[in-house]
């Protein structure tokens, strides 16, 4: 489960050259956590098929409840979800994500042991002709799975092409998806 990220758009070197390509930046936070319903800034493919970066909501609606997750190992069995999936792929840089240990609730934070950015996939859809995305979940891995049972899907930099080109294999990215993080209990 990823429920929570948190980003520093203007101070991480790499976050601000994604962020200046952005076109629409009003509404979106530029530092601090973001939470499901924000606006967040996203890489997808735009009507001219080159990769760019996107405003857009964090979140599907359904039944006048916000859809956050998707879990990767159903994708192609739910229909909200199979037309993101084969046509509507994004990505969703962040610094880090939080997630809460269920036993005693404490917040840890995840984080790259090899960058400052991490590459959490998603896909996307239109709502009242504006985009929205959700990001994809799957098993934790054993390091990880003492914190929580699921994790968000992520890839290195150098996969986030392959990731937005709709021709590759889906099954392959999520299996070779990153897995071993740095985590620590998170202190405000």
């Amino acid at each position: 489960m990823c429920c929570r990220c948190y980003v520093e758009y203007l101070k991480d070197k790499e976050l601000k050259k994604i962020y200046d390509l952005v076109s629409d930046k009003e509404g979106i936070k530029t530092e601090g956590e973001l939470y499901p319903g924000d606006n967040v800034v996203i890489v997808a493919k735009g009507k001219n098929m080159n990769i760019s970066a996107f405003k857009m909501k964090w979140g599907y609606t359904f039944n006048e409840m916000l859809v956050f997750n998707a879990r990767s190992e159903s994708l192609f069995e739910k229909e909200a979800f199979v037309d993101g999936i084969k046509n509507r792929r994004c990505v969703i840089p962040v610094n880090c994500y939080f997630e809460w240990k269920k036993d005693n609730k404490v917040k840890y934070v995840f984080k790259d042991k090899d960058s400052t950015i991490l590459y959490l996939l998603g896909i996307y859809r239109f709502e009242k002709g504006a985009p929205v995305f959700t990001i994809l979940t799957k098993d934790a891995s054993s390091s990880l799975s003492s914190i929580h049972d699921r994790m968000p899907v992520m890839v290195k930099s150098n996969e986030v092409r392959k990731w937005l080109t709709m021709s590759s294999d889906v099954s392959s990215i999520i299996k070779n998806s990153v897995e071993d993080l740095y985590f620590e209990p998170y202190k405000e």
